[in-house]
């Protein structure tokens, strides 16, 4: 399914914290969840996604020292859905962070040749240039970083 990735933070009463990930729908609309565990759902265990706006799906590939492509353009405010695809070496690993606005940071999480990652931000509201970049070791001296251009709306 295309959409945006989140993380929803739980906490039953009295009962630790756990997180799920997810992947919201891209079109706008109203979704259930529920839990599947026995009679959970027909005990109450159920609730409704409301997904207000579209969002932009995007991949991004990365290896030994490159993004593709280098530069992403968006509408400002939009959701975005962000897959990181390394296709270089299995043994150096690779992330994407961007800085947004207001030091907002949205950062995959380290992967190696072979493996993706999900990554879920809303666009800064102020169009503007936004900078991308690989945060480990001095691979962004090495070329990796890039440019999230976001538009005013229909921009």
């Amino acid at each position: 399914m295309e959409g945006a990735g989140h993380l929803l933070g739980l906490q039953p009463a009295g009962q630790e914290t756990d997180d799920l990930g997810f992947v919201a729908p891209a079109q706008p609309g109203e979704y259930v969840y529920y839990c599947s565990v026995g009679n959970h759902r027909s005990r109450g265990m159920e609730g409704k996604l409301i997904v207000t706006a579209a969002s932009k799906v995007l991949l991004v590939k990365t290896g030994e020292w490159y993004y593709e492509p280098k530069e992403i353009g968006v509408e400002a405010s939009t959701v975005v859905s962000l897959t990181l695809q390394h296709e270089g070496s299995a043994t150096i690993p690779h992330d994407i962070v961007f800085e947004l606005d207001g030091g907002r940071k949205a950062a995959s999480n380290k992967i190696r040749g072979g493996e993706t990652d999900d990554l879920g931000f809303v666009a800064p509201a102020e169009p503007g240039e936004y900078v991308f970049y690989c945060s480990v070791g001095n691979y962004r001296s090495r070329g990796m970083e890039g440019k999230l251009v976001v538009t005013g709306p229909g921009g």
